[in-house]
């Protein structure tokens, strides 16, 4: 139970952390403003969504399995 909890948070720091590189700028316009920090930002926010989204269907599957074994 404790790996699904660490998993879910994982994927979404992953995605907190796209939103803040793609939303960066706005928070600290001190900062240069670089484009590849934007492409990072949505890369994580998509990569993460994805996993999150991959995760719980394999975390469907397997409880699936293993509830029809019985």
């Amino acid at each position: 139970m404790i790996l699904i909890i660490v998993n879910y948070i994982v994927k979404i720091l992953t995605i907190l952390i796209g939103i803040f590189l793609l939303a960066g700028s706005f928070i600290f316009p001190q900062l240069p403003k670089e484009p590849m920090l934007k492409i990072m930002g949505v890369m994580l926010i998509l990569w993460g969504t994805y996993r999150l989204i991959i995760y719980r269907i394999q975390l469907k599957r397997y409880n699936y399995d293993d509830d029809s074994d019985e």
